[in-house]
């Protein structure tokens, strides 16, 4: 399964204050807290381990298959990328420039593609166009979710198990997905 998540750091410098007191204290566990107080950049770092939980939890659920339940807590983040919960492992590639982070987490060492885009688009139709123009005998591609309000591929009207996830915030969007 994948997960992906991607934050506007712009709009994140708006809307959060990182620096709040017990604001760490509600996300992040104490090894967290003191890797982004002993960063050079703590800020990115802060937003770094945000994306890698939010990817992790998306991963997470779709592995599980339950219902919506997020406690960033539950998810120990590292420097090498790797994310702990309920022992479980997930690994994640992030990639940080000035206008954003992008996480993607996965449990299986499968190949994805992901796609980032710095405008308002609907990404159902940005991955249905993705999906058909990567593979054969395709005539239809819709998305619907499931009854955890996970979202589904249905291909030529079934049910595909290709795992993908969605993500937006402030002026960037993304999909990941393993084809």
């Amino acid at each position: 399964m994948i997960g992906n998540d991607i934050v506007d750091l712009e709009l994140a410098k708006k809307q959060s204050n990182w620096q709040r007191k017990g604001w760490l204290q509600k996300i992040f566990t104490e090894t967290e807290q003191q890797l982004i107080l002993d960063s050079c950049k703590p800020e990115l770092q802060v937003w770094k381990f945000w994306s890698m939980k939010e990817a992790c939890y998306k991963a997470h659920q779709r592995c599980l298959a339950h219902s919506p339940r997020y406690n960033p807590l539950s998810f120990e983040c590292a420097l090498n990328g790797l994310i702990s919960i309920q022992g479980e492992q997930y690994r994640s590639i992030v990639e940080s420039t000035g206008q954003y982070v992008y996480s993607v987490a996965k449990k299986i060492p499968l190949p994805y593609t992901s796609k980032i885009f710095d405008t308002k688009v609907d990404l159902k139709v940005k991955l249905s166009e993705f999906v058909t123009m990567s593979s054969n005998n395709i005539s239809s591609v819709h998305i619907t979710k499931d009854q955890n309000n996970i979202p589904q591929l249905l291909v030529n009207a079934k049910t595909m198990k290709y795992p993908f996830s969605f993500t937006n915030h402030g002026k960037y969007a993304a999909f990941a997905i393993t084809i």
